[in-house]
């Protein structure tokens, strides 16, 4: 309460309706990279963002990390990873590994912290912000369009979401692309209705210039020590232009929505270079190798269970990293296998599949005990699919097993806490010539606050970029400081039924093994 009562002292002067001061749109754009933006720019595209270029202050980001949640929750929280608890795509449990969800998270983000100081706040897509979280506003998060309990925040909000949600219907073209695409636009949508609304703060976030960098970066950026096929240049160049024009066009719909002095930040959490090479993720269907194998046996297409000694156990396709189950006759589904034997038959199921190589002789399969948390669901063994540059027949004993590529997908874009993203900012008061070669992630958050005259809290890892602001801003808004927006909780997992969908769309983009 304390907390409470010091906030509203040092921001109830700038409260919107006493000072006539105009909403702040935060916008994030995954994976936007300066190099594909400058050379857009020079063919005449991207007409939006350069107009907001021009009118305002660019530099480059730092990234905190070179993996997107833990990034975005920095910029919002101010904080290091370590800090904040969100320190990867997934979270280990005693249930297997799940997406980072907004419970795992320690500190208060950015919606938090406005909901505490009196002000109004829209967040819009933001990466693990499910489950949305009560706040003066709304939340609708990054999971709102799948069907999930709290989804958004408040739930009143749900008939006029789902408004917006049919008006972009599910696409035709299956993939992640096309459903990424969709998400941008409803969040799009959204966040031009809320512009002219009674909002202090809107963050929006949008995915597709990541999603399609991924696998086709190297078309529209071929490296210049590399050949790359000019038929696949001609067939795929385009379709990373088109991933930023669309998000330009996003842009320009917020800007004229917007009232005309609306302040904007527009921030990617990382670039993009070329994959070194060839890369590529595949899919491998294990039980296919243990039937080529002798260890699982199908009558008309059925599995035999009587029959059956090994099988894939509680492990999704896409999943590199696979759990066997011996099939013992003590234990549901009933096996041929005596308790007496397990030991003597996984050493030798083991040592088959160290035998299961490329046409190289590189081996397929890396093998060791499961964790404790995988003998609780049942593991017996553990195997993992080794990553491979290049994807080629793989064989047993001299022969080829047919059928176990499942799916075999390029990589050729890539990025790592050393490939920078983008910074851009523009409005009535930032100061055009403000220059700064590089904006540090965790700089996001206490400046975002001080730009809504808020104060920035002393256990921030980042600190607020005040230069950025014009000297008569600067003159009525000294730089206030308090302690802390919240002391760190104790995070914890919260699972949902669509995580195997979401390990498996991050497995797509080449972020896990």
């Amino acid at each position: 309460m304390l907390l409470v009562a010091l906030l509203m002292s040092l921001s109830c002067a700038r409260r919107k309706d006493e000072t006539g001061r105009l909403p702040t749109m935060f916008v994030g754009v995954d994976g936007a990279s300066w190099v594909a933006i400058e050379e857009l720019w020079e063919q005449g595209r991207l007409p939006n963002l350069r107009a907001l270029a021009e009118r305002g202050v660019t530099s480059k980001l730092k990234p905190v990390a070179d993996i997107s949640p833990v990034i975005w929750t920095s910029m919002v929280t101010g904080v290091k990873p370590k800090t904040h608890g969100i320190e990867d795509f997934l979270l280990p449990t005693d249930q297997g590994d799940i997406p980072v969800t907004s419970s795992i998270r320690r500190v208060p983000a950015l919606w938090n912290m406005l909901s505490m100081a009196d002000k109004r706040v829209a967040a819009l897509g933001w990466w693990a912000s499910w489950p949305a979280e009560p706040v003066n506003g709304i939340v609708v998060s990054d999971r709102a369009l799948r069907g999930v309990e709290h989804g958004l925040y408040p739930e009143s909000l749900a008939p006029r979401f789902q408004e917006i949600a049919d008006r972009f219907p599910q696409p035709t073209e299956s993939g992640l692309q096309a459903e990424v695409a969709r998400q941008d636009s409803v969040m799009g949508e959204l966040a031009r209705q809320l512009a002219s609304e009674d909002f202090d703060l809107i963050l929006v976030y949008l995915r597709s210039p990541d999603v399609v960098s991924h696998p086709y970066w190297k078309y529209f950026q071929p490296p210049e020590d590399e050949e790359i096929d000019q038929e696949k240049i001609e067939r795929f160049g385009e379709l990373v232009p088109a991933a930023y024009e669309f998000f330009d066009r996003i842009l320009g719909q917020l800007v004229d929505a917007a009232p005309r002095e609306t302040s904007f930040f527009v921030v990617s959490d990382h670039g993009f270079t070329a994959v070194e090479g060839e890369q590529y993720r595949m899919l491998v269907d294990l039980n296919r190798v243990l039937e080529h194998m002798g260890y699982l046996v199908r009558v008309d297409g059925e599995i035999d269970w009587s029959r059956t000694k090994a099988i894939t156990w509680n492990s999704p396709p896409g999943v590199p990293e696979k759990m066997v189950r011996i099939g013992l006759h003590n234990r549901d589904p009933r096996g041929p296998v005596s308790p007496g034997d397990l030991d003597q038959l996984r050493d030798r199921l083991a040592s088959d599949l160290r035998l299961v190589v490329h046409e190289n002789g590189a081996p397929l399969f890396g093998v060791r005990n499961p964790t404790s948390a995988q003998l609780e669901q049942g593991a017996d063994l553990t195997v993992l699919v080794h990553k491979r540059r290049k994807p080629s027949a793989v064989f047993f004993h001299g022969q080829e097993i047919p059928g176990i590529m499942q799916s075999v997908e390029e990589l050729t874009g890539t990025h790592s806490v050393k490939t920078k993203g983008i910074f851009i900012a523009a409005g009535p008061d930032i100061d055009p010539s403000f220059s700064a070669k590089v904006v540090h992630a965790l700089d996001i958050a206490p400046t975002v606050l001080y730009s809504l005259s808020l104060p920035v809290a002393e256990d921030f890892d980042g600190m607020a970029r005040t230069r950025l602001f014009s000297p008569e801003f600067r003159a009525a808004n000294p730089l206030q400081t308090i302690p802390t927006w919240g002391e760190a909780r104790e995070g914890s997992a919260t699972p949902s039924e669509i995580d195997d969908e979401l390990v498996e769309e991050l497995r797509a983009l080449g972020y896990l093994d």
